[in-house]
């Protein structure tokens, strides 16, 4: 694993724990846009790393939806992960209303989790 993919992942695991972390809060002090930003990142940095990991370097600029559609080129183990609720996958990263749902910034969060599962389940993590 050399030192970017590296720190993708490292990023990603982070990434995904504060969110975790931010869920584990009593009700009162839940932060749902923290929780969907944490899970959001994690997602772009997880797939960047996987990536990576297959020697396929990424621009900047490359949506979620471009990322995961390459990591799903590459593993059929892809298209169990659904992600075509999250309206940032285009992109908009910085869609605070989209981020206040509740359904919303679970699905992502589960997303997220189950992005990391099926990496640790291929040894990527």
């Amino acid at each position: 694993m050399n030192r970017t993919q590296n720190n993708y992942l490292k990023k990603a695991t982070n990434d995904l724990h504060e969110a975790v972390q931010e869920l584990n809060k009593p009700e009162e002090d839940v932060v749902s846009y923290a929780i969907c930003k944490f899970s959001q990142s994690a997602i772009n940095n997880y797939l960047r790393g996987f990536l990576l990991e297959k020697g396929i370097t990424t621009g900047e600029s490359e949506t979620m939806e471009e990322l995961y559609n390459k990591c799903l080129s590459l593993d059929e183990k892809f298209k169990h992960l659904d992600l075509h609720f999250i309206d940032c996958r285009a992109g908009e990263l910085h869609n605070d209303q989209y981020c206040s749902e509740v359904e919303t910034v679970s699905k992502c969060h589960s997303a997220a989790d189950k992005l990391d599962s099926i990496l640790r389940s291929m040894n990527i993590v």
